[in-house]
């Protein structure tokens, strides 16, 4: 759902709650152009978008001729992730071109395909974000 509000467009999505996390539905387009749909973490912490590596060879990513590396801060200290191109990713009816992602094996227990960084927002243009925790929706500006 799209509208009209001070900051300009305004989109809402229904996420799933799993205790403190809020997951959002996203379709992503691979290496083999065929979309499919993912679970992503909604992760305000996060500054570049995280696939699972099982979830990037499931897209037809090469992920071993990465675009580049690049290091990350985890909570368990750092790494090196493989960076790679997604041909695109939805949300909603918002779309991005041409994304650049990390590629990490990813915790099993966590229960999701990745994690929504904040390089989709900065991308989407989007100038304010809430994340409604009574009916678990994320509302994006622009």
């Amino acid at each position: 759902m799209t509208s009209g509000s001070r900051f300009g467009e305004r989109s809402r999505f229904s996420l799933v709650r799993r205790g403190n996390n809020f997951i959002v539905n996203v379709i992503l387009t691979g290496g083999d152009g065929v979309p499919q749909q993912v679970q992503l973490l909604v992760d305000t912490g996060a500054s570049y978008t995280v696939l699972d590596r099982d979830v990037a060879l499931e897209l037809g990513l090469d992920i071993t001729q990465p675009l580049y590396h690049r290091q990350f801060a985890l909570a368990h200290g750092a790494t090196v992730a493989p960076i790679v191109k997604l041909q695109h990713l939805q949300i909603g009816s918002l779309v991005i071109a041409s994304l650049d992602v990390a590629i990490l094996t990813l915790p099993p227990g966590l229960g999701v395909d990745g994690l929504l960084g904040m390089d989709v927002y900065q991308r989407l243009g989007i100038r304010r974000l809430t994340l409604e925790l009574d009916t678990a929706t994320l509302v994006l500006r622009r």
